[in-house]
């Protein structure tokens, strides 16, 4: 089974009325996009989520709809330590809100607790594992 990071947000479009072709109304729309690579599938904490943030996979269900798990974000800590700062390696982690990325053998981990005693060289530097930018689309 192969599965693609998909959102869906909703975007206004200036349209012009079938019944008064001389007027326009703004109308929501629903824009779906699949996300392709790391970069793209990291959504940074300080930036607009979509509505809906979807893993779907290449199946249907049996209403004939795309088999797909949502991810609902509530929360989120607050302010991050800017990149700036040498510390704030030790936490790349929370510079996302979500971050989808392809697993490798030697990315076992996001976080390290023994970060915590040597915060400017960290065991585990998460920025890393999304700048290779490595395709996600149609992953098992």
């Amino acid at each position: 089974m192969k599965n693609v990071f998909q959102t869906k947000d909703m975007e206004y479009v200036n349209v012009s009325l079938p019944w008064m072709s001389d007027h326009y109304a703004m109308v929501p729309q629903l824009v779906e996009k699949q996300l392709k690579t790391e970069q793209e599938a990291a959504l940074r904490y300080d930036t607009k989520t979509p509505r809906y943030l979807h893993i779907a996979s290449n199946k249907t269900n049996r209403w004939g709809h795309q088999r797909s798990y949502r991810l609902q974000v509530f929360s989120f800590t607050g302010d991050h330590l800017p990149e700036s700062q040498a510390e704030e390696r030790a936490m790349s982690w929370a510079r996302y809100k979500v971050a989808i990325t392809k697993h490798k053998d030697l990315e076992q981990t996001s976080c390290s607790l023994y970060s915590q005693n040597n915060i400017w060289t960290p065991a585990v530097d998460f920025s890393k594992y999304i700048e290779d930018n490595e395709s996600i689309e149609d992953e098992a």
